[in-house]
């Protein structure tokens, strides 16, 4: 694929199977939630990825799920319970149990209507989502790709920081701001679920599951919300001496939301991608 292609709108217009855009209502655990789905142009059935943003969803990633569209992959992105005015409570285990939820919708004969290609479903998660990609990857051998962008991984934190107070406390404090958008939680309560599953929560723990899925993890060297001696190195050297061939890295010299790095990060994902 020519990557210049990406920054092209389509000149050809479909009238039967245009692109669209569909508000979209799915249920977890009896919770309302909702979603978007940027449906590519063309009868399809068409690979669709499921883009997850992270805690609290300050950044989305609209400007990749725009450009994967424009290149033949549907997407779809919705909020977790708890979040951005859907029902229910938030916590990073609703989160993990909403992803599942999701890609059982994706599954329906709902989602079949909007030309999902139910065998070709594609993770892609940002931050906390990047950590709820992988851990639901590993428990779902249906999902072949897995991108985790500035993936948080949460049981790593816990265990960088646990048995010492001042840092909890600080993480804590340094919380309370991402906690607005959510309904049913507290920072405290947040910090404390993942000290309470550090086990549970570190994807290196997932690493034999991992390995049979073909993954991008993406870092970035200024990030300071999932630094990557903590978040990124540690996981990918047990990666790759499980699977070298699972897995590509990419890492830019830039912050977690990529700021100055967002056409770099939308290039790698599309040549990996497009090389199968």
């Amino acid at each position: 694929m020519n990557l210049e292609s990406l920054f092209m709108d389509s000149q050809q217009f479909d009238k039967e199977y245009s692109e669209d855009l569909k508000a979209v209502f799915f249920r977890s655990k009896g919770k309302q939630l909702i979603g978007t789905m940027y449906l590519a142009q063309g009868k399809g059935p068409h690979p669709t990825v499921n883009l997850l943003h992270g805690f609290p969803g300050y950044e989305q990633n609209m400007d990749l799920a725009q450009i994967l569209r424009r290149i033949g992959y549907n997407v779809f992105t919705f909020h977790y319970r708890g979040s951005w005015g859907c029902e229910g409570e938030y916590s990073f285990s609703n989160v993990l149990e909403d992803v599942e939820a999701s890609i059982e919708f994706l599954k329906s004969e709902q989602a079949f209507k909007l030309r999902v290609d139910r065998n070709n479903i594609i993770l892609i998660g940002h931050s906390m989502g990047g950590f709820a990609a992988l851990i639901t990857a590993a428990k779902k051998e249906e999902i072949k790709k897995v991108v985790s962008i500035a993936g948080f991984n949460a049981g790593a934190f816990a265990e960088s920081i646990y048995g010492n107070s001042e840092e909890v406390l600080n993480y804590i404090d340094e919380w309370q701001e991402n906690v607005q958008p959510l309904k049913g939680t507290s920072s405290q309560a947040l910090v404390k679920e993942c000290l309470d599953n550090k086990k549970e929560f570190n994807i290196t723990n997932y690493v034999e599951e991992l390995s049979k899925h073909s993954l991008l993890l993406i870092a970035g060297v200024r990030d300071k919300e999932a630094p990557i001696r903590i978040h990124h190195t540690s996981l990918i050297n047990a990666l790759r001496e499980k699977n070298n061939n699972c897995i590509k890295e990419v890492v830019f010299n830039s912050d977690h939301a990529f700021s100055n790095s967002r056409t770099g990060v939308a290039k790698a994902i599309v040549s990996w991608l497009e090389e199968g």
